[in-house]
């Protein structure tokens, strides 16, 4: 991913130099996305219900793999806390 790819995905920096990247800073567009969906399936299916629960689940399965895919190591040795 080129720079140019990276300000694509922060909305904020159409329009401006945004310097600020400590822990306040912007959502990109796709975890934009993600959480309107995930807000919007636990809206229609309650958060805890077994639906729910199977989304979550899968969503820290997708991030445990990909982190573990970039550090190169087993996803069992990923932890969420």
């Amino acid at each position: 991913m080129n720079t140019e790819q990276l300000r694509h995905l922060l909305p904020i920096t159409r329009n401006i130099n945004y310097m600020n990247t400590g822990w306040a800073g912007p959502s990109s567009t796709p975890v934009i996305k993600q959480v309107s969906e995930t807000m919007e399936l636990e809206a229609l299916n309650g958060p805890a219900s077994r639906k729910g629960l199977e989304f979550i689940r899968g969503i820290l399965e997708l991030g445990r793999q990909s982190v573990s895919d970039l550090l190169n190591c087993d996803s069992g040795e990923i932890w969420v806390t």
